[in-house]
């Protein structure tokens, strides 16, 4: 008994860990994200984000 939830606090602990992972590199992604639009904004063009999913950001440059 006392085994097992030891082995559930560890899986818990391990959840957690991997879930702080995902979040600081969407955390990343988002604000490599942002000041590519920032910039391009600088530059004076209006976009549309098209594919938030893959690594990088793809923009329909609408003039």
């Amino acid at each position: 008994m006392r085994n097992s939830r030891i082995i559930t606090l560890l899986l818990l602990l391990m959840l957690f860990s991997f879930i702080s992972e995902i979040e600081d590199k969407l955390k990343e992604k988002v604000s490599t994200w942002t000041l590519r639009y920032t910039e391009q904004l600088e530059l004076g063009f209006k976009f549309t984000p098209l594919d938030l999913s893959s690594d990088s950001l793809f923009f329909s440059v609408l003039k």
